[in-house]
């Protein structure tokens, strides 16, 4: 029971030490984002920046919540929960780059 419980300490502080490479690594994409929009001003980048590393730093949460890999998939889950908020995340993003590309045409 000894030698599991020392396992399962190892995959936990080994998650950990993945969480803080993850976060620098988000940390130095958003900086060279930044800089990027501040030289060319195209700010729509950075909502898809900010979608793609909340959905990658979700999923990468959530495996610390994984007690037995399977796949098994709640309907309920999936269309009352899941798909919303990815419409909603995605929802932002498209709705900035639709006002940049038609605010000019209404001045």
């Amino acid at each position: 029971m000894k030698k599991f419980k020392g396992l399962a300490f190892f995959w936990k502080l080994l998650w950990v030490i993945g969480l803080i490479i993850l976060s620098s690594l988000i940390f130095y994409l958003e900086t060279q984002v930044r800089n990027y929009i501040d030289s060319t001003y195209i700010f729509s980048l950075i909502f898809w920046v900010n979608l793609m590393n909340s959905i990658i730093l979700g999923i990468y949460i959530s495996l610390i919540f994984v007690k037995k890999w399977s796949l098994n998939i709640n309907p309920t889950l999936l269309w009352g929960v899941s798909f919303p908020c990815l419409f909603i995340s995605i929802f932002i993003p498209i709705m900035c780059i639709s006002q940049v590309k038609i605010e000019p045409f209404i001045n």
